[in-house]
């Protein structure tokens, strides 16, 4: 448990500037997603249990503090973190464009998996136009990741962010 108390500084952080700051800096009338930046981070260090339960965390925390669509994101955020976790152990990470390329591919799906999930939940969205009002979403969550991977990457190395993750097959001890 307190490993997900340090995410808190971070959560609402990025919710706070999400709500505030980044609305009078937007690329296209667009502005990034920081919490689905940290996920793909995660997924990309830490592999996909690890990546889909703090996507899952940082998914319903965004969705308690939009107020609608309850899970949504965090279903969302979830799939995409266990989705990019999968190719953790096949890709160079030290590679800058990786994790840019993959923070843009990453919105893209996670964009895709979002306006299905709210259709088949009732939503009724507009497609008209979807891939013109990704595409800024995309290049702007790649700038982020371009800027903030190597800090990121260096506090999950030194242990602050460290990602723990339980090789397949073997039970997690549970301390009495």
């Amino acid at each position: 448990m307190r490993h997900y108390l340090k995410w808190l500084p971070v959560v609402f952080g990025a919710l706070i500037l999400e709500s505030t700051l980044l609305d009078f800096i937007k690329f296209r009338g667009a502005k990034p997603d920081l919490l689905l930046v940290v996920v793909v981070f995660i997924a990309l260090l830490g592999g996909s249990a690890p990546a889909a339960k703090m996507g899952f965390v940082l998914g319903l925390a965004e969705d308690i503090f939009a107020g609608k669509y309850l899970g949504l994101h965090a279903l969302s955020k979830a799939a995409i973190g266990y989705l990019v976790g999968l190719g953790e152990n096949k890709i160079y990470k030290e590679n800058v464009l990786v994790p840019v390329l993959g923070v843009m591919s990453a919105t893209i799906v996670y964009e895709i998996i979002f306006v299905n999930l709210a259709r088949w939940g009732g939503a009724n969205l507009q497609s008209e136009g979807f891939f013109q009002a990704v595409w800024p979403i995309a290049v702007y969550n790649g700038f982020v990741a371009l800027l903030l991977y190597s800090r990121f990457s260096k506090a999950a190395e030194s242990g602050w962010f460290k990602v723990t993750r339980t090789p397949p097959g073997v039970a997690r001890r549970v301390r009495p």
